[in-house]
C-alpha cells in the first residue's frame, strides 16, 4: 500500500557509545600521549560490526533470544525485557540449572544482554517500554499477533515514534524501518529445501528417511564395528569409487546397481548392506582416517562432549567463560576479520540492570546508556 502522506523526519536519539570487550583495559585520559619511559600508548579495542546499535529484546522462550544474543556478539547493546517475578519461561526450563537456579536453557540464548523487568500492564512500565522502543535501532519480539497494540508497542505505533526502527532483523539501505514477520510454520517449510522441491516436482510426499539423503547415496550414517555409527557423505561417483577401494571392494563401483548415483539411490538397500558388511571390520575412527585420506567426506557420530573436544583440538576455542560460577557459553561461530565478535558477558539475572535502565529511560534523550556494573 502507498500513502499520500510523507512523514517528516523525526529527530533520532543519540545511539549508545561503543563498548570495549569485557576484558578490555579502561582507557586513560592521557592514553594518546607517550609516557616519559617511551612506551607506546595502548591499542584501542577493535571495532565491532554493530557498535552503537541498541536492540530492544522483547522476545522470550526459544524464538528470538538467540538472534538477539547474536547481535550482542557483534557488538550491539541488547536490553532484554522480561515480566517481573518469573521472567522468561526458559529460566525454569530445567534441569540442568546453574548455581543460581537459572536453567542452562536460558543462559544459552541470553548472553551479553542487560536485564530489565517491566510489567506491560502497568502504565509506568508500559511507558518505559515505549520509550525503549523509541530509542532503539532494532526491536525483536515474539508476542501473539496484535497483542502488543494494547501497549502501544505494535509496529504502526512504534514506527510513528521512531521511523528508523527495524523489527526482528537489521538492514542498512534506506534509513526507514520496516516490519519483518517470520512465522514458525513458514520457516519449517522453507527449511525443507530439496524435500519440498521433490514433492513439488513429483506430487509424491517423501517419507521419513532418518539420516538418509533422499537424492544421494551413500549419504547417511552407516554401522561399523559393534554398531558404532559413521557418517558418510558421498556426493559423486568418484568419491564412491574411492569409498569402495578403501573398503577393499573396488568391484562395487563397477556393479551396475551402484555405478551411478541414480543407481545407488534406487538400490540403496542392497548398497547399504554391502557397505556395512565391510565396515563391520573396524571402528568409525579407524575408517575416518583412511577415508579422509582418500577425500571421502566422513566422520564418527560424536556426543556433544566429543564434538566440543574435537573443536578444541582443531583450535576453534569452542567454549567461552563468562564469569565465575556461571555456565560457560558456546563460542559464536562467526569469524569477522575487521570487526571481531565481542567477548560475551554472562546472561542477566532477572532485572539485574533494571534500576539503572529505568532511570535512563526516564531521563533526557541524549543521556548515554549507563555503564555496566
Amino acid at each position: 500500500m502507498r500513502s499520500t502522506h510523507v512523514p517528516q523526519p523525526h529527530p533520532q536519539p543519540p545511539r549508545p557509545q561503543p563498548r570495549p570487550p569485557a576484558d578490555a583495559t579502561p582507557a586513560r585520559a592521557d592514553a594518546a600521549v607517550t609516557d616519559p619511559a617511551g612506551t607506546e600508548p595502548p591499542t584501542p579495542p577493535p571495532a565491532r560490526a554493530l557498535d552503537g546499535i541498541l536492540v530492544a529484546d522483547f522476545s522470550r522462550v526459544p524464538a528470538g533470544p538467540p538472534a538477539a544474543a547474536t547481535l550482542a556478539d557483534l557488538g550491539a547493546e541488547v536490553i532484554k525485557v522480561e515480566r517481573p517475578g518469573t521472567g522468561d519461561d526458559t529460566r525454569a526450563w530445567g534441569p540442568p540449572f546453574a548455581a543460581d537456579r537459572t536453567a542452562a536453557y536460558f543462559d544459552a540464548a541470553n548472553r551479553s544482554k542487560r536485564g530489565l523487568a517491566l510489567d506491560l500492564g502497568d502504565p509506568d512500565d508500559a511507558a518505559a517500554a515505549r520509550e525503549l522502543a523509541r530509542r532503539a535501532d532494532v526491536l525483536i519480539e515474539n508476542f501473539r499477533p496484535g497483542s502488543l497494540a494494547r501497549y502501544g508497542l505494535d509496529h504502526t505505533t512504534t514506527l510513528a515514534a521512531n521511523p528508523g526502527l527495524v523489527h526482528c532483523t537489521i538492514t542498512g539501505r534506506t534509513g526507514q524501518g520496516q516490519l519483518v514477520e517470520v512465522n514458525l510454520l513458514s520457516s519449517l517449510l522453507g527449511s525443507l529445501v530439496n524435500q519440498a522441491s521433490g514433492y513439488l516436482a513429483t506430487g509424491r510426499d517423501p517419507g521419513p528417511m532418518g539420516n538418509r539423503h533422499p537424492s544421494t547415496a551413500p549419504y547417511e550414517t552407516l554401522s561399523c564395528r559393534d554398531g558404532q555409527l559413521l557418517a558418510v557423505a558421498v556426493g559423486n561417483d568418484r568419491q564412491f569409487r574411492e569409498l569402495a577401494r578403501v573398503l577393499g571392494a573396488p568391484e562395487l563401483a563397477e556393479d551396475l546397481r551402484f555405478a551411478r548415483n541414480e543407481d545407488r539411490v534406487r538400490n540403496r538397500t542392497d548398497l547399504i548392506k554391502a557397505l556395512e558388511d565391510r565396515l563391520a571390520s573396524d571402528t568409525p575412527h579407524g575408517w575416518t582416517g583412511r577415508l579422509s585420506a582418500a577425500s571421502v567426506p566422513c566422520g564418527p557420530v560424536n556426543t556433544v562432549s566429543e564434538a566440543l573436544e574435537l573443536a578444541a583440538r582443531l583450535g576453534l576455542d569452542p567454549v567461552t567463560p563468562v564469569g565465575e560460577g556461571r555456565i560457560p557459553q558456546v563460542t559464536s561461530p562467526l569469524r569477522l576479520s575487521g570487526t571481531p565478535v565481542a567477548q560475551p558477558f554472562a546472561p542477566p539475572r532477572l532485572d539485574e540492570h533494571g534500576t539503572a535502565l529505568r532511570t535512563w529511560l526516564s531521563g533526557a534523550t541524549d543521556d548515554p546508556l549507563p555503564p555496566r556494573m
